[in-house]
């Protein structure tokens, strides 16, 4: 086939996949899956004269599904990881045995109104050995930071809420500079009428001129009178 020959078939493919009983098919649109993740954190720096407040862990993602924002509280996300159910990952997988010895972690957790001892009697033994080695500990220590995060206390926990699957609808643009470079730019009201007057002094034009035009034949701006705009 030649060039007008595919041209001629894409077009027929066209007539043919377009009715008036379906969308318009838009060729610049194409559908792309993307990857997006929210993290829950404690706050680095907050006013630490008045206690957190109770949500401070929760977040608030909107979920495409129900075209609504969907409020995530500390406590599911926690439950959701698995962590001291009984058939759960066990281990300090917060890693607090080393968290909770860095000063600027003990800092915020005793400007909050905490104690490390909370934590750390939970974490480790006397001899400095991890007490995480069952389910039953594990669901102890879930309990002990929901409970400290509801008083308002500071806890060194982060959790990684992921949504590898989101799709969404993209659209293509062909993006070009502005002026003379690609053509004349026209700004505001025109017409041709008053193009063809002040150019090739058309006495027909002159007569059907509208005569809310007139006054604007006799001021024209000036080149580079408007920044940006030739007119």
């Amino acid at each position: 086939m030649n060039l007008v020959s595919d041209i001629a078939l894409f077009v027929y493919s066209l007539q043919y996949e377009v009715s008036d009983d379906q969308d318009s098919v838009q060729m610049l649109q194409r559908s792309s899956q993307v990857g997006e993740f929210y993290r829950m954190s404690p706050p680095a720096v907050w006013e630490s004269t008045k206690p957190l407040p109770q949500t401070y862990m929760d977040i608030m993602i909107y979920d495409e599904e129900s075209d609504r924002h969907v409020h995530i509280p500390f406590a599911q996300a926690l439950y959701a990881t698995g962590y001291g159910a009984d058939n759960g990952p066990v281990g300090d997988l917060f890693d607090l045995a080393t968290k909770l010895e860095e000063p600027d972690v003990k800092k915020n957790i005793e400007a909050a109104g905490g104690t490390v001892a909370d934590l750390k009697t939970l974490v480790v033994n006397e001899k400095g050995e991890s007490k995480l080695t069952t389910a039953a500990a594990c669901k102890t220590l879930v309990d002990k930071l929901i409970e400290l995060v509801k008083d308002g206390r500071w806890v060194p926990v982060e959790i990684v809420i992921a949504r590898p699957f989101i799709e969404h609808l993209m659209l293509s643009a062909v993006v070009t500079v502005a002026g003379r470079d690609t053509g004349a730019t026209l700004f505001g009201p025109a017409d041709m009428y008053a193009a063809d007057l002040l150019v090739n002094r058309n006495p027909l034009a002159h007569s059907v001129l509208p005569l809310t035009l007139l006054p604007r034949l006799s001021s024209q701006a000036d080149l580079g009178q408007h920044l940006g705009e030739d007119h």
